[in-house]
């Protein structure tokens, strides 16, 4: 099986407007470079002229020389310059690598799979950490609204065995924080319970179970705390939320693991399209000049 290492053809031709344009910025990035260094000459013949008095070094300290200043300049130019070059230069290699890896059927077969498991994977894992986010979020808001629950049904029973006025007054706000916990854990399981079915479409390449925990009790999460306001019942509540929280607990703990195996699985399927691809990137960096600075890094990639 024939691969771009071991062929003898250097690829396909660099086109006349993308020759051009890569001759284009070897000149502009040497015309940069010859700026910097005329500018730094000219800066440390100044240092050498001065005379060393602490006045002068005050000076110096306080103040921007026009050598400086022009020193300054031809070096944010160049790095600017270098960085625009660079930019034009990996975008070739990739373009450069993609040509080549089209004209080895074989190698392109095998990358063309390897990209679409990638794609695949990486839904799945971006579906993953979604939802072991939104799990961790419910059981934090489902935990807040337990102990704001616990909370108000003691300062409930409190108001009941009083004739004071300020516990009263006391009751009825935590009674209302409860209510307002009870809705935002309501609603971040209400998040949670949407996003299951998509999450669970998209699993890829996880154990078969993984999910299977979380959709047993996604049904049979449906309730309404404020039911149990209306009747009165906040001892009902705490006890629901306790209910919750006792299959929620478990399930948070699985979607991290989840979580975890499908950042795994995406490295290794990213791997996989990285070790079809680096031979003919290498061939394709070898076709650009020195002067762009350029090294096989993992930011140069084949053109999609």
């Amino acid at each position: 099986m024939s691969t771009a290492q071991e062929s003898q053809d250097p690829g396909p031709a660099i086109d006349t407007h993308d020759m051009q344009d890569m001759q284009g910025w070897v000149l502009r990035v040497a015309s940069a470079k010859s700026q910097l260094a005329q500018a730094r000459a000219r800066l440390h013949a100044a240092e050498a002229r001065k005379t060393r008095t602490w006045v002068s070094r005050l000076r110096s300290w306080l103040t921007t020389s026009p050598e400086q200043a022009a020193y300054a300049a031809a070096h944010e130019h160049a790095q600017a310059t270098m960085a625009d070059a660079q930019h034009f230069a990996r975008d070739l290699v990739g373009a450069l690598a993609k040509a080549a890896l089209q004209a080895d059927s074989a190698a392109f077969a095998r990358w063309h799979v390897a990209r679409e498991r990638l794609e695949r994977v990486n839904t799945a894992g971006a579906q993953a950490r979604q939802l072991a986010q939104l799990a961790r979020d419910a059981h934090a808001a489902v935990l807040a609204a337990r102990d704001a629950c616990a909370s108000a049904s003691t300062m409930e029973f409190v108001d009941l065995c009083s004739t004071n006025k300020a516990i009263s007054a006391l009751s009825f706000m935590e009674t209302s924080d409860a209510a307002d916990a009870v809705r935002r854990a309501n609603e971040a399981m209400q998040r949670l319970q949407a996003a299951v079915p998509s999450a669970h479409a998209a699993q890829v390449d996880v154990p078969d179970d993984t999910f299977d925990l979380v959709v047993d009790f996604a049904v049979d999460f449906g309730f309404d705390f404020l039911s149990f306001f209306n009747m009165g019942k906040l001892d009902a509540a705490t006890e629901e939320c306790d209910r919750i929280l006792a299959k929620l607990s478990p399930a948070v703990l699985r979607l991290a693991e989840a979580s975890r195996q499908a950042d795994v699985t995406s490295s290794a399927a990213a791997h996989a399209v990285r070790d079809i691809e680096l031979p003919f990137l290498r061939d394709a960096l070898a076709r650009v000049p020195p002067e762009f600075e350029l090294s096989l890094s993992e930011d140069i990639v084949v053109a999609a």
